[in-house]
């Protein structure tokens, strides 16, 4: 007989009340396209934020400090 506790039906529940935060590309697309920016400005934008990002080891900018 299996154990209740190994029981592969229990699984911790993640709260969907929760909203998460948007995702800085995202926030960088709804501030660009809010101050009407071009669609290939916005991309070239979300390009060079995205090589800055991996440069510095996929660290958010937030963490850089300055």
């Amino acid at each position: 007989m299996v154990s209740s506790a190994l029981s592969p039906d229990i699984t911790p529940s993640i709260s969907p009340d929760a909203p998460r935060p948007p995702k800085l590309l995202d926030q960088v697309r709804s501030r660009l396209r809010t101050k009407h920016y071009s669609i290939r400005t916005e991309d070239q934008y979300v390009f060079w934020i995205r090589r800055f990002i991996r440069f510095h080891g996929l660290r958010h900018p937030r963490e850089l400090g300055a």
